[in-house]
């Protein structure tokens, strides 16, 4: 008898409101901890290219911050040269964002920038990836479904070229469009 009852109190909880309103308080699935992928078109994404980032929530905060890897084709010359093969690049990272849907990004990373070609005497031009830091703050946009949506703009300082002008050294290194889906 003492079971019956003890599992009349726990159906009977179950349905009242305060149950139903703990159920509601469940985390959306763009506040927890998890792994994210995204493709997206600028320098954290190496040109055009796939990133895997590993969301990590602060408790009791809206700033939450992800380590980052990507893998992309770089789209550009870096000087007076012209790119005219496909190059592979990476990047990795790091982005901090605050907000619930509507996001503050900010981040820093060390990638591929782009390409430059030296050819003497009319040999065949030898191409190398031309790497820096770069940092950018941007605008994510979450759902709580997962699905993301990002863009920012920030600069990127090439490093690895030695025969680069100054001027050429300095690229854009932000966003234009980054869309995603967090896993879990």
């Amino acid at each position: 008898m003492q079971g019956v009852a003890a599992g009349a109190l726990i159906v009977l909880g179950a349905a009242s409101p305060a149950f139903a309103e703990s159920a509601k308080e469940a985390p959306r699935k763009t506040e927890t901890h998890g792994l994210g992928i995204s493709a997206g078109v600028g320098g954290p994404y190496v040109g055009l290219g796939f990133q895997a980032a590993y969301y990590l929530p602060l408790s009791g905060s809206r700033l939450r911050v992800a380590p980052y890897a990507s893998l992309g084709w770089v789209l550009w010359a870096l000087g007076p040269d012209e790119q005219d093969h496909l190059v592979i690049g990476t990047a990795a990272g790091l982005m901090a964002s605050w907000g619930h849907r509507h996001r503050l990004t900010v981040e820093g990373y060390y990638g591929t920038a782009g390409t430059t070609s030296l050819s003497l005497h009319g040999e065949a031009p030898d191409t190398e990836r031309e790497c820096g830091p770069g940092a950018a703050v941007g605008y994510e946009y979450a759902a709580s479904n997962g699905f993301f949506l990002r863009t920012s703009f920030g600069l990127q300082y090439v490093v690895t070229a030695p025969i680069l002008a100054p001027s050429d050294r300095l690229v854009f290194g932000g966003t234009l469009i980054g869309i995603g889906y967090k896993l879990w």
